[in-house]
């Protein structure tokens, strides 16, 4: 049967997920591996920088790989800086570098269009409107049976409707700056597809103007979600399939440096972000929180296995890194593997064995 991955929110945790996916693959001598088989693999998703390593898992592990794995962890990540990611002194900063990364490696592996991820894929990503203070979470996908009924809510919303006619020609490189745009720490992005005549045109919102999108970890209060992956019931059900696995991937985000939260929290103080827009400032402060949500709802909506025969918890207990310094990669997979090899039976827990 088949197998899905779920690539949490990471920030500059993005190797711990890396680590992880290489403990569960048997990729790392001494651990035998957690059961995942590239060969079952069906449905990869991710969020925030989750949607890089879903894009990173595509190029490498297609058949054949355009991009070998080991090359995009010695030559992308583990050379990865703050300086390749942001710059800039106050918030937001100006991610036009992670623009640069992205565009490199899409341009690199040949993917343009959300359309051309040779898995099934979906990367998440948040409309905001400041203004009313609402925020709605949409699944970008390229799998054409559900961008034939999702987003739903197209009578009413204007940015849904938009996106369905729109969503198998939606460009990668914006679909992935929209889900990493950390509020108040990054800018909100634009979301952008390619015409017929490949000219490229903004998502508008319900007055004519391009709507503003931004991390796609930060629930959907249309429907009263506070959880990473919000609306996944309605993702899936249009998906209409069950797996036998599912492994959710996440960093370790109990514990996170003072520096760092003091550049996040930058924005409020600086009024760059309005007050009323406090549920989503400090989209990393709570991602623990959003992340145990998340578990509590899968765990309860997959009690009769719908969904799939065993939903799997990766997280390293990795502690110590600023989750807005991306200058030590290679140190954050080093520890994740070192933890992964000396605690082989909490690589993947089931989440049936979790008190929640």
């Amino acid at each position: 049967m088949s197998t899905a991955i779920l690539f949490n929110g990471a920030a500059s945790y993005i190797a711990q997920e890396a680590g992880i996916l290489d403990l569960l693959l048997g990729n790392v001598e001494g651990v035998p591996g957690v059961g995942l088989n590239i060969q079952d693999l069906q449905f990869v998703g991710g969020l925030s920088s989750g949607a890089l390593m879903s894009l990173a898992f595509n190029a490498a592990f297609c058949d054949p790989p355009k991009l070998s794995w080991d090359e995009f962890k010695q030559n992308t990540l583990f050379t990865m800086t703050t300086e390749k990611v942001y710059t800039g002194a106050e918030t937001p900063f100006n991610t036009s570098p992670l623009r640069k990364l992205v565009q490199d490696i899409t341009e690199q592996v040949g993917y343009n269009l959300i359309k051309d991820l040779p898995f099934e894929s979906a990367i998440l990503t948040t409309n905001v409107n400041l203004i009313a203070s609402t925020f709605k979470t949409y699944w970008l996908t390229n799998i054409a049976k559900v961008a034939e009924v999702l987003p739903s809510q197209t009578d009413k919303l204007v940015i849904a409707k938009n996106i369905k006619e729109h969503q198998l020609e939606l460009e990668l490189v914006s679909s992935l700056m929209c889900s990493t745009a950390i509020p108040g720490t990054f800018p909100p992005q634009k979301l952008y597809y390619k015409d017929n005549s490949n000219s490229s045109v903004a998502i508008k919102n319900n007055v004519g103007i391009a709507a503003n999108f931004v991390d796609g970890g930060l629930g959907d209060q249309e429907v009263g979600e506070k959880l990473v992956f919000a609306d996944y019931q309605e993702f899936f059900e249009a998906y209409g399939e069950k797996f036998d696995k599912i492994y959710f991937i996440s960093p370790n985000f109990a514990k996170t440096e003072a520096e760092a939260l003091q550049r996040i929290s930058i924005a409020k103080r600086s009024g760059a972000i309005e007050e009323e827009a406090e549920p989503i400032v400090e989209p990393i402060l709570i991602m623990e929180n959003w992340t145990k949500e998340f578990l509590k709802s899968i765990k309860a909506y997959n009690s009769g296995g719908s969904l799939a025969n065993t939903i799997y918890y990766c997280k390293p207990e990795v502690e110590g890194f600023n989750p807005l310094d991306f200058s030590k990669e290679k140190e954050q997979y080093d520890a994740t593997i070192a933890w992964g090899k000396n605690n082989p039976n909490n690589i993947a827990i089931d989440i049936n064995s979790i008190t929640l």
